[in-house]
């Protein structure tokens, strides 16, 4: 027997014994790196590990992961098998363990191996330490090395500034004819407030505020040089968004959809570290149609003990038009055109379930008995539209009630995504964001969410889209 073979029924024994005993020791998740939606579908359980020492770590290393530190449980998109393509891990992974209080805020792990041994799925990486970035103030997206939240992904290309459409004159000083000897005084012109110019704040003053107090604010009990923001907000790989409302922006519903808290949240929200929206994909080559998506789930810790009825209403996709520098709509279903009950967690088969819609009303409307809807979600879209290089930003929303009274208070959360699809409309190649939760209540609520880039979104946008959604 050489020393090689040796070697190698050495290390299945260890790694059987290490697999076995991770088997009965599950540790929590910590946070995540990034959140995405699995390339196939399904999300696999994966156990992560980091090597803290780069300059021992060879070739042959990523194979014994054994040796590194072990960082937690976390979740990949799916079984496969990759080895020193750093490039390629980060597609694949859904959720790491956040190793800052392990290591410090000035390291971060570069993910450089995913692999699988028996029936258990690895990710293994390596501890790195920051590069010092000076980080431009003015840049729209969020320099992903200097986040200590994020790690090691694709940076996005910045949206350019959009152009006015409309170039307002100022008006002509209005001369005051004045008796004796002194000169003619023009009239100060009235300020034109510019909607197409993005919001901002002379001398600004952040208030900082937990998840109910942000939730309730007005805007007329702050100053207007107030900026707010939730005290939680976390910041994904792709956001360009910060957490700060300019007091300005707090009655526009589209602006924060994506910087608001959640009202409630379901048990995957909770798992995924989904509270906040997020900016999650970017188009590219290989996207060829957007479908407008939505989601309604159990809260976590309510189990449905009853029948419930719910309602979903009008859905819609809505694209910005750079020829007609105007936000269109590209898709307007009166209900979903596909509505399934999925097994839960997302992880599993996820086999669909049909259940019985009524649209006589106008609107989809579903009862369910608690033997559907516990262990479940309801998952439902409109219709896909092909992607045109004219469109620069997506938002979507859609309607929805309860009719049971027993469930309008926190019984069951909504969200709402785009899925962005090959052109074989089947295979989802990016969700382009994630949304906070509402809960659903029985008054009719909108659940919507957008890819605006933070410095590109203008009051316009919000008007724009509302109005496209309310008609």
């Amino acid at each position: 027997m050489t020393k090689n073979h040796l070697k190698q029924i050495v290390s299945s024994i260890i790694v059987l014994l290490f697999t076995l005993s991770l088997f009965f020791v599950s540790p929590p998740v910590q946070s995540i790196a990034d959140s995405k939606v699995p390339l196939s579908g399904n999300g696999v359980t994966a156990y992560f590990f980091v090597f803290t020492d780069p300059e021992n770590v060879s070739a042959d290393s990523y194979n014994s992961y054994w040796l590194c530190d072990y960082a937690g449980q976390g979740l990949i998109t799916e079984k496969t098998k990759i080895y020193n393509d750093t490039s390629k891990v980060p597609d694949y992974i859904v959720y790491a363990p956040d190793c800052t209080a392990k290591y410090g805020e000035d390291t971060y792990i570069e993910w450089n191996t995913i692999g699988y041994y028996w029936s258990y799925s690895f990710v293994v990486g390596v501890l790195k330490q920051q590069e010092t970035v000076e980080k431009d103030e003015s840049a729209a997206i969020i320099d992903e090395e200097a986040t200590e939240e994020v790690t090691d992904v694709e940076e996005a290309t910045p949206s350019e500034e959009p152009e006015e459409t409309e170039q307002v004159e100022e008006p002509e000083p209005v001369i005051e004819v004045v008796e004796g000897p002194e000169e003619p005084v023009p009239e100060e012109p009235e300020e034109i407030e510019d909607d197409m110019v993005p919001e901002t704040i002379t001398n600004p003053v952040t208030v900082t505020l937990d998840r109910q107090k942000i939730l309730n604010a007005k805007k007329s009990d702050y100053s207007k040089n107030t900026v707010l923001k939730w005290d939680k907000f976390r910041v994904g790989s792709k956001d360009t968004y910060d957490g700060s409302i300019p007091i300005n922006y707090l009655d526009d519903p589209v602006y924060t959809s994506m910087l608001l808290p959640s009202e409630s949240r379901s048990d995957s929200m909770i798992n995924g570290w989904l509270d906040n929206g997020h900016i999650t994909g970017y188009i590219d080559g290989r996207c060829s149609r957007v479908l407008s998506i939505g989601s309604i789930y159990q809260t976590s810790g309510v189990t449905i003990t009853s029948d419930v009825t719910i309602c979903i209403g009008k859905m819609k996709l809505m694209a910005y038009s750079k020829s007609q520098q105007k936000w269109i709509t590209i898709d307007n279903q009166p209900y979903p055109q596909g509505i399934f009950l999925y097994k839960l967690p997302w992880g599993n088969s996820s086999p669909r379930i049909e259940p019985e819609v009524d649209h006589s009303s106008g609107y989809a409307r579903l009862h369910l008995t608690p033997e559907q809807f516990n262990g479940c979600v309801l998952h439902f879209w409109g219709s896909s539209q092909p992607i045109s290089s004219d469109y620069e930003y997506y938002a979507c929303s859609y309607e929805f009630w309860c009719e049971n009274t027993d469930y309008v208070t926190n019984g069951m959360t909504s969200t709402v995504g785009i899925d962005a699809k090959a052109s074989n409309r089947q295979t989802t190649i990016c969700q382009l964001f994630s949304s906070r939760g509402l809960t659903i209540t029985g008054a009719k609520k909108i659940s919507m969410g957008h890819n605006i880039p933070s410095d590109a979104y203008v009051p316009a946008f919000g008007k724009q889209i509302m109005s496209l959604i309310n008609n």
